[in-house]
């Protein structure tokens, strides 16, 4: 399937991972002071006290992501099928993670500059985004073409990721979450592609 046939929600989906890489690393070159995911949240490149050529790159790149994340979350509605309990259900998982993408657009707008409104949006995207993929990966698990380790990734890194932030709460464990969600769009692209493609016979 050539580029220009992928679903508008594949395109956003790789869109999204391209934007926050190229934005994020971009600011992090800017960076004015030595800078380390052990020592440092990722918020901390959007300060524009700790980072003041380079925080409108990391917070820009956010209010993109949270943007093309719409798109994405609005294209899973191709697993929608007759059956009516699982397409409530992952309509129900589309709700939390068009949430969880406005909230994203709200950490870039409400940067570590702004205390309290940044901690209470970071933590919501978190949950939010946690909770979609509790409720998304159990309702398409069943379907004959969902690609079942995609599915266990997704639940198998957020687990990793809830138990070593509640033991250690530090800056590297915010960024294997976002780096784990990363790769769970790009794995759901790849599965939605397969999807889009003809089945063998």
């Amino acid at each position: 399937m050539g580029l220009k046939a992928w679903p508008l929600g594949c395109k956003a989906g790789i869109s999204l991972i391209v934007v926050y890489l190229a934005f994020t690393f971009s600011s992090w070159a800017l960076f004015p002071t030595p800078y380390s995911p052990v020592d440092n949240w990722l918020s901390d490149l959007g300060n524009y006290k700790y980072n003041p050529d380079g925080a409108i790159l990391y917070n820009l790149g956010c209010v993109l992501t949270g943007a093309a994340g719409i798109l994405f979350v609005w294209g899973l509605r191709v697993w929608h099928t007759e059956d009516r309990v699982r397409t409530l259900v992952i309509k129900a998982a589309q709700a939390l993670g068009l949430v969880a993408c406005v909230f994203l657009v709200c950490i870039g707008i409400f940067s570590e500059d702004f205390p309290p409104y940044h901690g209470i949006f970071s933590v919501a995207f978190f949950l939010t985004f946690g909770v979609f993929i509790l409720v998304f990966v159990p309702s398409v698990f069943t379907h004959p073409r969902f690609m079942k380790f995609v599915g266990i990734f997704g639940i198998v890194s957020l687990g990793i990721d809830i138990s070593f932030g509640a033991v250690y709460g530090e800056p590297i464990m915010e960024w294997t979450t976002v780096f784990g969600f990363l790769i769970l769009v790009g794995l759901l692209v790849f599965n939605i592609l397969r999807i889009q493609a003809p089945a063998k016979v």
